[in-house]
This record gives C-alpha cells, sequence and structure tokens, in this order.
C-alpha cells in the first residue's frame, strides 16, 4: 500500500475567483468573467489565457455549455464573443482540472474530459 500524498491547497488562485464569478454569474462571455476575477494590480503574464483554458476544461467536463447565442463583437468583421453557461453547480470549491478529467472537490468524483479539445 502506497502512502498517501499530502493534498497542496491553494488559497485564492485565479481558477478559484473564475469559479466563485461563474457560480454567480451563471451566463458569461470571457471578456466579462477575467474582468470579474482580475483587477489592474495582477502582474500575471497572461491571466486570461489561464482563465480560458480553466472555461475550456470545464465545458469538455460538462460542467458548463457554449450557448449558441453569441454577444456582439466591437470589430466589424467580429463573429460575436462566446457565451458560456453553468450547468453544473456543485458547490463553493473550485473544480481543479487534471490530465483526464477535473476533479470535483464537493463531491470527491473526478468528471472525466469528453469531445475533442
Amino acid at each position: 500500500m502506497q502512502p498517501r500524498r499530502k493534498v497542496r491547497i491553494a488559497i485564492g488562485t485565479d481558477r478559484e475567483k473564475a469559479w466563485r464569478a461563474i457560480r454567480i454569474k451563471q451566463k458569461f462571455t470571457l471578456d466579462e468573467l477575467s474582468r470579474a476575477v482580475f483587477d489592474s494590480s495582477d502582474g500575471a503574464a497572461d491571466p486570461v489565457d489561464n482563465i480560458r483554458r480553466y472555461v475550456v476544461a470545464l465545458e469538455r467536463s460538462g460542467y458548463l455549455i457554449q450557448m449558441k447565442k453569441r454577444v456582439p463583437g466591437t470589430a466589424v468583421t467580429s463573429n460575436g464573443f462566446k457565451r458560456w453557461m453553468l450547468v453544473r453547480d456543485t458547490g463553493p470549491k473550485n473544480p481543479i482540472p487534471r490530465k483526464s478529467g477535473v476533479w470535483d472537490q464537493n463531491d470527491g468524483v473526478e468528471y472525466p474530459f469528453t469531445g475533442a479539445k
């Protein structure tokens, strides 16, 4: 029997803030979510990309669905901004993406990824 690994707990991460904002907003664009999570003092290299990868992981594991209607874009040739909707709200602790799926801290279950990246 292998010894249990000590679980690393990070508090106040961008993904934790994003999960909180997703639960409050229910429907959002990536721009709305990043404005809710970050302030001007955040010094991360590309924090919006981090949130985008988190949203894609949540979508692939069934927490979010991409809505058909987009928010109008700012450029003339824009197709608009994608919107997502929360469909699996399991609780206050943020889901953690892993290689094979997303670990839900509230349920104690890993939801596997489905579909293509």
